[in-house]
Formats: C-alpha cells, sequence, structure tokens
C-alpha cells in the first residue's frame, strides 16, 4: 500500500487513468455476462461504462487545458519553503533554483529538502541550484540593502551554509551512485576525499561493473552567479514559482507568483535563468590530483583553495604520501599533466593564517584540527639524471648565489652560521646574497632559512669546538642581514610569506643548500666551519637529495621563527655583574612586554634572590625592566591568547614573566 500511495503521489493522473480504464472492462464484462438485449442490470453496466469513457476523455483532453488554464497566474503571499520541499517527491524531470541563498537548505527546511533532492537525483531528475557568489560586489550590495532591516546578517555566511550542506548532500548522493553501479559524477562540491574515498574516472572494477542502475540517473549542479539578479525562482517540472527581487526586503517573504513554464511569462524567466546558468561559475570544491603519470591511475579527489593567482591544495591523503615517501611527485587533473612536488605552507607565516580564513569560509566546518597547505610546483623539465653526484672541498659561494638568483620555486638553507649570507664583516658578500634573494622572490620562489639559535648551549657548545669566541656574532650578523632583506620586501612588492626564517638549539647532522632541483649537502665537521669541509651535489630528488630535505623539514618543525625573537640583556647585581645577552621569545601584549626561555629561568635560579634582576629588550632601547615573577596564566589570559597566536602553540613550556618598566 506504501507503494501504491507513492505512485500515486508521482503518478496521479496514470493511476487515475488506469482505474478508470479497469471499471469500464468490468463493467462491459458484467454487461456482457447478463446479457444485452433485456433487463434493468445490464442496461445499468452499459450505462455506467459510457459514463466512465466521458470521464477518460475529461481526464486525457480535457483536464490538462483547464489545468493549464488554472496555473497560468496565482499569487502567494510569501515563499513556504516547506510546501516547495514536500512538493520534491512529485518532480519528473527538473527542479531549478535561483536566489541569494536559500531557505530551503537551511538547518530548519533542509532536513526534509536535501534528502528529497537526493531521492529525486536518483530517479532521474535534473537539479540546478543558483546562489549569488560571496565576496563579490553583488553580495557585498545585497548586505547593505538588508543589514538595515535584518541586524546581525551575514549574506556572505549563509550563502557559505548553503554551499556546506549541499556539498553533504553531494557526497551521500555519489556514495548511493556508486552503491548502485551507476558512473559517480565528478565531485563538484563534496568533501574531502579523505572522509569519502577515491572517485574513480575509468572503469569500474569487475566485481562493481555486473551491477547496473536500475533505470538512468539524473543530475545535481550548484553555480554562483556574481551580478544582481532580478528575481528569485523556484521550479519544479511545469510549476515555476518567481518573485522580483525586493530592495530591502528578503525575497521569499514579497508576494510570489506561480506560473506554468510554457507560459509566455515562464519561458522569458527559464531563459533569464539560462543565461545566468551559462555566466555562473561551477562550484568546484574539490580538485582531482594523482600520484603516477600512469593512464589508468585514479586521481584522489582533494580540497583546494585559490587565492590569488594561486592554488593550494589541502588533503590527509597528501600528508600521508608525503610521509611514506618524501619526494612523491603529484600530478594535477584526471589525466595526463606535468610532474609537480608539492611545497608546504610555513604553518607560521601571514599565508597559512589567510589560507585558514579562506578554509573556514569555503568548506565551513569541516577542519579538523591544523590542516597544511601545499602549493604544488612544476618539477624540473630536464632534471640532472640520477646518480650524477658533484664534490667541493668547501662550499661555492658564487656559485650557490648565481643558482639562488635564477630559483623560482624553493630554496632550504640550513647552516649553524652561514657564509652565505655574509659574515666576518663581508659587506659585499651580505650586498651579493640581498640582491641574489630578491630577484629569486621576485621569481615567485620561497626561500626559507635555518641558523643556530644564539645564545644557546648548542651555540656555545658549537663555538667551543670550533674554538671561535665569536661565533654568537656571525649568527647575529646573519640575523641582522636576514632582518634588513625582510624589510627590503614591501617596496618591491613581494609577499612577506616568501620568506621565512627560523632558529633552531640543537646541532644538526648536515648543513642543506637545496635551490629548486639541486641540493648542496655537507656533513658536520668537528673543530672545522661546515662551509669549509666538502659539499656533494646532487639532485633533489636522489637519495642523498631526499634525506638532506628530511633532515630539515624535521629541524623546521621544531625551530622557533625569528619574527618572535628578540634580544634581552639580564643583569643581576650579585652574580651577572656584566649582564648575559640573550635571544629568547618575547611578545607584547597592551604595552608590556612578556618574555618566555629556558635560559632565563636558568639565570634567574643563579641569582642572588635578594637581588631584583634588571632586563633591557631591543625594542625598546634607552629603557630598563624590572624581570617580575612568573605570571599566573588563569589571571593573565590575553597573554596566553597573544603567545598561542604568535607562535601556534597554547602553552610555552615555561614560566612566562613580564618586563615591567623602571620609572
Amino acid at each position: 500500500m506504501l507503494r501504491l500511495s507513492r505512485w500515486y503521489t508521482r503518478k496521479p493522473k496514470l493511476v487515475g487513468f488506469s482505474a478508470l480504464a479497469l471499471l469500464i472492462l468490468g463493467l462491459s464484462a458484467g454487461a456482457v455476462i447478463t446479457g444485452f438485449t433485456h433487463g434493468f442490470w445490464p442496461n445499468l453496466l452499459l450505462n455506467a461504462a459510457g459514463d466512465m469513457l466521458g470521464g477518460m476523455v475529461i481526464l486525457l483532453m480535457i483536464e490538462p487545458i483547464v489545468s493549464r488554464a488554472a496555473v497560468q497566474i496565482r499569487q502567494h503571499a510569501h515563499l513556504d519553503f516547506r510546501l516547495f520541499a514536500r512538493r520534491i517527491p512529485q518532480a519528473e524531470r527538473e527542479i531549478r533554483v535561483l536566489d541569494t541563498y536559500s531557505g530551503l537548505f537551511d538547518t530548519t527546511n533542509g532536513l526534509r529538502s536535501l534528502p528529497a533532492l537526493h531521492d529525486a537525483v536518483l530517479r532521474g531528475v535534473h537539479v540546478k541550484v543558483l546562489l549569488m557568489s560571496p565576496a563579490t560586489d553583488a553580495s557585498r550590495l545585497r548586505q547593505e540593502q538588508l543589514e538595515a532591516s535584518y541586524p546581525g546578517l551575514s549574506i556572505d555566511g549563509q550563502i557559505h551554509n548553503n554551499i556546506s550542506a549541499l556539498g553533504t548532500m553531494e557526497q551521500q548522493l555519489a556514495q548511493a551512485l556508486r552503491r548502485i553501479g551507476a558512473p559517480p559524477p565528478i565531485p563538484m562540491i563534496g568533501s574531502d576525499s579523505e572522509d569519502t574515498g577515491v572517485y574513480p574516472v575509468r572503469a569500474a572494477e569487475p566485481a562493481a561493473a555486473a551491477v547496473q542502475p536500475a533505470a538512468a540517473v539524473g543530475a545535481f549542479e550548484l553555480r554562483l552567479y556574481s551580478v544582481a539578479a532580478p528575481f528569485t525562482l523556484y521550479q519544479r517540472d511545469n510549476s515555476v514559482l518567481f518573485a522580483l527581487l525586493p530592495a530591502y526586503q528578503f525575497a521569499h517573504e514579497a508576494p510570489q507568483l506561480e506560473i506554468a513554464a510554457g507560459s509566455l511569462t515562464g519561458m522569458q524567466i527559464l531563459e533569464k535563468f539560462d543565461e545566468l546558468w551559462e555566466d555562473a561559475r561551477p562550484v568546484r570544491r574539490l580538485a582531482p590530483i594523482r600520484l603516477s603519470h600512469a593512464e589508468d591511475s585514479e586521481p584522489m579527489w582533494v580540497r583546494y583553495l585559490e587565492l590569488g593567482e594561486e592554488k593550494y591544495y589541502i588533503s590527509s591523503r597528501i600528508d600521508a604520501a608525503l610521509r611514506i615517501k618524501p619526494d612523491q611527485h603529484f600530478w594535477l587533473g584526471e589525466h595526463g599533466g606535468e610532474e609537480h612536488e608539492a611545497e608546504p605552507v610555513p604553518s607560521d607565516s601571514t599565508l597559512h593564517r589567510q589560507l585558514l580564513e579562506a578554509h573556514d569560509r569555503k568548506y565551513s566546518a569541516e577542519r579538523r584540527g591544523a590542516p597544511t597547505f601545499y602549493q604544488m610546483w612544476p618539477s624540473s623539465e630536464q632534471p640532472v639524471p640520477r646518480g650524477r653526484t658533484l664534490d667541493f672541498d668547501r662550499l661555492p659561494t658564487a656559485q650557490i648565489l648565481q643558482r639562488l638568483a635564477g630559483a623560482e620555486r624553493s630554496v632550504r638553507l640550513l647552516d649553524t652560521s652561514s657564509n652565505l649570507i655574509g659574515q666576518d664583516g663581508d659587506a659585499a658578500g651580505a650586498e651579493a646574497f640581498v640582491q641574489a634573494a630578491l630577484r629569486a622572490m621576485a621569481n615567485g620562489a620561497t626561500i626559507r632559512v635555518l641558523l643556530l639559535a644564539p645564545t644557546t648551549s648548542a651555540a656555545r657548545e658549537r663555538a667551543k669546538e670550533i674554538r671561535d669566541t665569536h661565533f654568537d656574532q656571525m649568527v647575529e650578523r646573519n640575523i641582522q642581514r636576514l632582518r634588513f632583506l625582510a624589510s627590503q620586501l614591501p617596496s618591491r612588492g613581494i609577499e612577506p610569506e616568501r620568506l621565512r626564517v627560523r632558529l633552531y638549539d640543537q646541532l644538526p647532522e648536515i648543513s642543506v643548500h637545496q635551490i629548486d632541483d639541486r641540493v648542496l649537502v655537507g656533513f658536520l665537521p668537528y673543530r672545522r666551519r661546515s662551509s669549509m669541509t666538502s659539499q656533494l651535489e646532487t639532485e633533489r630528488h636522489s637519495e642523498l637529495g631526499v634525506y638532506a630535505v628530511g633532515q630539515f623539514e624535521q629541524i623546521w618543525t621544531r625551530a622557533r621563527p625569528l619574527d618572535g625573537l628578540r634580544y634581552v640583556i639580564l643583569r643581576n647585581q650579585g652574580t651577572m655583574v656584566q649582564g648575559e645577552r640573550l635571544l629568547v621569545r618575547a611578545w607584547q601584549v597592551g604595552r608590556t612586554w612578556h618574555v618566555a626561555s629556558a635560559r632565563i629561568e636558568e639565570l634567574v635560579a643563579a641569582s642572588e634572590p635578594r637581588h631584583p634582576v634588571h632586563a633591557w629588550i631591543e625594542e625598546a632601547p634607552g629603557a630598563q625592566f624590572w624581570l617580575s615573577e612568573p605570571l599566573i596564566r588563569d589571571e593573565n589570559v590575553p597573554v596566553w591568547d597573544a603567545f598561542a597566536r604568535l607562535y601556534g602553540a597554547a602553552d610555552p613550556g615555561v614560566p612566562v614573566r613580564a618586563l615591567d618598566l623602571v620609572e
């Protein structure tokens, strides 16, 4: 009975015609059985059969004419989303929606409408949804129009909520299509492939190939328009609900006109919808990426963001592939394409924060933890043959600077202190590095530098080992030159994220100078500077190159950004007569500086309690401070919040102290 009820809901005319036909046949058979020539019952049965024939004529010929005339134009006080959602199961051919954002897909009405759309597509209905593109002039204008009447409304936020809800529905639809053996559509707005699996684009596996869909399925697509649409539209087969877009009111609260799709007005409205549809851009929230160049390789469908002219990819599958094989290459697209290597965006950069905001806007609440964003760089078209390794008796500075100036993708520099950056008073060498680095970043390269943090126990150990009491000063000159280089970027129109510098506090095993597809590796010698020992040059994706880059990345994740480090001088009249100069984590909240350093705690523990510790910080020349007692976190929440924003960690791991100004 339930199936008959659903059949009648979807095909009322067919059910009515079938019932009349059965009645006519039954009445005619009864007339034959009782005889045609005499009696009351034969005449009654024949007359009833004739009436039924008249009913069939009315049903087939007159009723459609009356129905079309009745729905030429009907008025509704407002758009009833619940009623439209209840009528979605009656759709047989197509459903179209055009709106700024639609209450049909909100948390209330979406509970009914989204499953109904899902089932409609499986029945063969074609669904098209056209929403306003967020962060456009059109959405900003609409926001200005409505914010006076609806305080707190966020047009862009509502649009993103619609996109997210439709994305979940599309994901479930793709899974249902695979279960019934139908070819899955290219994912347009689904979630990441780490949740939905890999969408194959080649022939199905033999086990699944035997399953054929029972009937043709429909299609679902969402697009975003960026021009102001003059009306809203909700179409179900031949029935079209539309309203002229009011300037200072929600369209669904305005009077609605219901017309037939085949009427003159209906055809004009649908023609305008088709024009907007052609100009709109598809909402493609997933992009195909492959781990092999083979034509039969299956792509992973992963999240991606477009920021400016650059594209960034996000997926736990990319993370896993790089963990298993650090030199893993990628091919973009479903077929063919150029070979690429992945470059992670530094997690402490402004670019990373911008990408996080863009990710939250595009994918709503789908973020689980802090994602890694990857930029794909084309690999060298003519790489040096694998296994070709060159040997230098020392660091070839001139050759590296020349190669650095032509870099286009990525540069990694790892050393304790860098002769390449300029030290020992070599102003010409330092300037040569600055100019080469500026040209590289102008070409689009990202430069990451790792140096041994001065004033640390590891730095003191290295200075003692190479018998150089001025080792800290060499690193400090490197830092000064890198800070100068960073100050030049805005005037050159170069993004600050192109240059990232971090300091580590443990001695590395090797030095690394990687520029695009070539790597110079030097093993840290005992009692000698790394630049004065043998250097091996190899290709980026050789075994030695992969090892070197892997070592760099391991140290990078543990190192601290130079942006958050400041020089502080501490002096206690009882023990530190000349003062101790330290490079420590220091950040400002309001007008007060705060510091967190294990080395500071060591010095404070060794100082005499009766003598207060004086402090000076490079950001406030001439000012003198007292080093406070450790702060209590619950009483200084903004201080810990500022630390987390700057350093990406909630807990400094050591006591936090304030620098109190000495009046």
